[in-house]
């Protein structure tokens, strides 16, 4: 029998690998990173924060620790050993400092390794969520901001997602998001957003929502090459699969964020959308049900008891109601034009689905009628601890694939509305539709101002960014 590895080769070789695969300290000076004993060592790599390749390093040491939060002022890495008990805690955490210089730990994951005759081996995982004068394992709520008080938003996005293409022509392009990013340049906004990468969801996320045989299909019919047609409306190209498990991972790493108190609001800027992925069937441009996944995560995951999904893009969610429909811990809101594609949404349903048909043409006015008298009652008595908004603006009256008439400003409205009758909880936004390029993006900073203002940090000029345009 092999000689069983001990807690010091065992972290060195972690350290190794981790600086290895991210090319910054050769193996030798990773090693002097730790004390010989190896019993309580903290290390932090500021400088490595958002490489995807930290994870590959740590995933090649011990296979079931493959995580690293991209969202953090710095990434903490603390290795704990003990010889005598056989145990050795992988321990990773955002953390920043407050006013007093004090740590506030965020969103943190422990790996828990045990020594067995045939070295260490995997234990268990557990997820904390802790702060100053809070105890471990609950969710805090947004914790003071530093920097005198202003508070980010956090803008999760990924490069791969601007490399889903599907045929030219289709209106679910990538030059929907630069759209996006070009009038939160112009209003300025800039300055308010945290930007992280987006990690990948596995098939095991995805199975929150979806019926793992589907996933698995998913992932064997992404083409190598050329394109690919899985209905008329949504096709895989080779960027795809990659594109939809970042899209998807965006709303659970928001999830955990959010919950975490590491920011009041998070907005996905992701595609391909994902709110007509049905448990077993992509359609409308959707191949995973992001907003679903991201609330499945939240709750089964991040310790949440109580959230809400709602839904104004002007095509009924019905994938997201197939999937939560019947789940009393999920309220699913949604207004849509109707009768109009996917022809859902206006028959019987569940409790815990509150759907809103609006005839073509149904102005602002009407919709906020709509809002006023379906979702904020049913949004005030469900209580959510966390909002979760499918955030498709193709009812703005400029989208050329709709029939509603909505302005910038009920998207504003909406927001604002919504977040108030929940009573201020942390919200994460995920992007759905929205194909008039212009009017998506000035609709888009509506309603980031609106996610602002909800956390009692908008200022009335950036209120107002979307009308200077």
């Amino acid at each position: 029998m092999a000689e069983p590895e001990s807690p010091e080769a065992a972290i060195r070789r972690l350290v190794a690998n981790y600086c290895a695969a991210v090319g910054r300290l050769d193996a030798a000076a990773a090693a002097a990173l730790f004390a010989p004993d190896a019993r309580v060592q903290i290390h932090d790599f500021p400088e490595l924060v958002g490489r995807a390749a930290i994870a590959e390093g740590l995933a090649a040491t011990f296979a079931h620790f493959a995580f690293i939060h991209h969202a953090c002022d710095t990434a903490l890495i603390q290795v704990a050993g003990e010889r005598a008990s056989g145990w050795l805690n992988i321990f990773e955490a955002t953390h920043r400092r407050d006013r007093e210089g004090l740590n506030l730990v965020f969103g943190t994951y422990q790996d828990e390794y045990r020594l067995t005759p045939e070295g260490w081996r995997f234990a268990q995982r557990r997820f904390h969520l802790r702060a100053r004068g809070a105890p471990a394992g609950r969710a805090t709520g947004v914790l003071p901001p530093t920097g005198g008080g202003t508070v980010t938003l956090a803008w999760i996005h990924h490069p791969a997602c601007l490399a889903h293409a599907p045929p030219a022509g289709h209106p679910e392009r990538p030059e929907r998001l630069a759209a996006i990013e070009e009038a939160v340049r112009r209003a300025g906004l800039e300055p308010r957003l945290e930007r992280i990468l987006a990690p990948l969801a596995d098939p095991e996320d995805l199975a929150l929502a979806h019926d793992p045989a589907y996933v698995g299909a998913i992932f064997r019919t992404a083409p190598r090459e050329g394109l690919r047609a899985l209905d008329p409306d949504t096709w895989l190209c080779p960027a795809t699969l990659e594109a939809a498990r970042r899209a998807a991972g965006a709303g659970m790493l928001a999830a955990e964020l959010l919950v975490a108190g590491r920011h009041p609001a998070a907005f996905c800027a992701v595609r391909p959308p994902g709110h007509h992925a049905e448990p077993a069937r992509a359609m409308g441009f959707c191949l995973f049900d992001n907003v679903a996944i991201a609330a499945r995560h939240a709750l089964e995951r991040c310790g949440l008891e109580r959230v809400a999904i709602l839904d104004f893009d002007v095509h009924h969610g019905n994938g997201t109601e197939a999937i939560v429909a019947g789940d009393e811990r999920i309220l699913f809101c949604s207004t849509f034009q109707h009768p109009f594609y996917p022809f859902s949404g206006a028959g019987p349903t569940a409790a815990n689905v509150v759907n809103v048909p609006l005839p073509a043409g149904s102005d602002g006015a009407a919709f906020r009628a709509a809002v006023e008298a379906h979702w904020l009652p049913a949004v005030a008595a469900h209580r959510p601890q966390l909002i979760l908004f499918s955030a498709g603006f193709d009812a703005h009256r400029e989208d050329f694939l709709a029939g509603l008439a909505l302005e910038e400003e009920d998207f504003y409205w909406v927001t604002r509305r919504c977040l108030e009758a929940a009573g201020g909880v942390p919200a994460v936004s995920l992007l759905e539709g929205g194909y008039a390029l212009d009017a998506l993006g000035r609709s888009a900073v509506a309603h980031l101002c609106g996610l602002l203002e909800a956390a009692g940090q908008g200022r009335s000029e950036e209120a107002q960014a979307w009308k200077s345009g």
